[in-house]
């Protein structure tokens, strides 16, 4: 999924489902925002909403293993 900041760069997310356990694997990557930090995040999710925005937060990403 692809959007752009205020002033049209890039910033990508990734989303990879794990059908065993049905997490959600994220990638934001920022290095195309010319004005960011150029870096990329990661993380993981129990769940995803289909209407989930750009720049995606878990509900309570503390409380994850695996963060």
């Amino acid at each position: 999924m692809v959007e752009s900041t205020t002033e049209g760069d890039p910033i990508t997310t990734y989303y990879r489902v794990f059908s065993r356990d049905q997490r959600v694997e994220v990638f934001v990557d920022f290095s195309a925002d010319q004005f960011g930090n150029g870096r990329w995040n990661h993380f993981f999710c129990w769940a995803a909403p289909l209407n989930y925005p750009g720049d995606p937060r878990c509900d309570s990403p503390s409380d994850q293993p695996d963060r």
